[in-house]
């Protein structure tokens, strides 16, 4: 009884007792959280499409040993209505309450602009992945805030465009655009560079929507009655969508050129189906045209992730997110300061090739496919494209000190 008894009582304490170090679990290290911000209400399917490249960057990231030996984990919030508030108010939970001082995102150039001057005045890093206002890294630029895709003046609405534009016959132009700092400085860049180009152009109708409210009917009716020679459109969406029905069943597109700025995005094209508008000048990603092996590598995983194609904000998203870990690596530490001091002249090999960011302006070097909105095996595309580099149209670093506050890291 005794031993039976005491064989017992030793049973219970060996099972007990707590596993020695050589046979313990380690502890998995801890994630480095980086807060993201998409104003899902606002954009839809371009903050699905972002937040998808973004995810499919992490998982391939972690799948290869995460960053500094830790997973990279992403922590979403969406901006409430998607005003600067809402949008501030998110940043301020996670930075404030949560602890977490990377922060990625945002798409409209008001909010990006907010989270940028937060980020400056809290220490906090800030990477925006697309839209591209001039202020963000010029007027407004700080050293904790950069972007990856492209800007107004540089590409899209500015230089590539009215290059375009400039070698049109049109002389009398009118114009469409957002009522906000996108549409406005799209707008603004383009006419001061196609004027410069092109003295002998008018500028004979602005109208101004808010974004997703646009009155179609009375847009088409002041722009017949301006009566011009061509069309540039700044907004994206149902209100591209509205346009085109309104003005296609007025004829006001008919015998008049038009270039519209996101109108080549698979995400948009996708909304437009049939009633894409054949020979519109604009900018896309032909991504079952681009045939780097990284790219086609991502195409594969992409589609077979998610059951269907990447749109630009896809592969922006998926650069903009493996730029930040290679920051981070690079500055083998997750204090802000220290990844915008690597990230500042840092190159890192996207999926399609070496890119750049600018040590003057914390701004990528990314260019554009500029083409025209065509159709492919029934489908709407962008064809007849060129990829139109970012050497080709920067203005050089003596002329960003002109506009961009010269401050130092610290």
């Amino acid at each position: 009884m005794f031993n039976k008894t005491l064989l017992a009582c030793l049973m219970s304490l060996f099972l007990a007792a707590p596993a020695s170090a050589d046979t313990a679990t380690p502890p998995k290290p801890e994630p480095i959280k980086i807060g993201e911000i998409s104003e899902a209400k606002l954009w839809n399917i371009m903050a699905v499409n972002q937040r998808r490249g973004e995810q499919l960057a992490v998982d391939n990231i972690n799948a290869q040993g995460g960053v500094l030996g830790r997973p990279l984990e992403i922590v979403q919030r969406d901006g409430g209505d998607g005003t600067p508030g809402d949008v501030l108010r998110d940043v301020q939970e996670l930075v404030e309450r949560q602890g977490i001082k990377i922060l990625f995102g945002t798409a409209f150039d008001n909010n990006g602009l907010a989270v940028s001057s937060y980020a400056k005045k809290n220490g906090a890093f800030f990477l925006k992945a697309v839209n591209g206002t001039d202020r963000q890294i010029w007027q407004d630029g700080n050293d904790l805030s950069f972007r990856f895709d492209v800007s107004n003046y540089m590409y899209m609405y500015g230089k590539v465009f009215a290059d375009a534009a400039a070698k049109l016959p049109a002389k009398r132009w009118a114009f469409v655009g957002l009522d906000y700092e996108f549409g406005h400085s799209v707008i603004a860049d383009f006419q001061k560079e196609l004027k410069r180009l092109r003295p002998d152009v008018e500028f004979v109708a602005t109208q101004w929507h808010p974004f997703g409210k646009i009155n179609a009917g009375a847009v088409v009716a002041a722009l017949e009655y301006a009566n011009p020679d061509a069309i540039f459109i700044a907004n994206a969406g149902s209100d591209t969508i509205q346009l085109i029905r309104e003005g296609t069943k007025r004829g006001l597109f008919a015998h008049r050129q038009v270039i519209s700025v996101l109108t080549g995005q698979p995400e948009q094209l996708e909304s437009f189906g049939k009633e894409a508008p054949v020979g519109w000048i604009t900018q896309g990603y032909p991504y079952d045209q681009i045939d780097t092996p990284a790219h086609k590598t991502f195409l594969a995983k992409f589609r077979a992730r998610f059951h269907t194609d990447p749109g630009w904000f896809s592969f922006v998203g998926y650069n903009a997110m493996i730029s930040l870990a290679d920051a981070i690596n690079k500055a083998k530490s997750t204090e802000p300061h220290a990844i915008a001091a690597a990230m500042k002249g840092m190159t890192f090999d996207s999926l399609t090739g070496p890119l750049t960011y600018r040590a003057s302006d914390n701004q990528s070097n990314l260019g554009l496919w500029v083409g025209k909105v065509g159709f492919k095996n029934g489908k709407p595309t962008l064809v007849d494209w060129t990829y139109e580099p970012e050497d080709k149209y920067y203005p050089g670093d003596a002329y960003v000190k002109t506009v961009r506050p010269q401050t130092v890291n610290k």
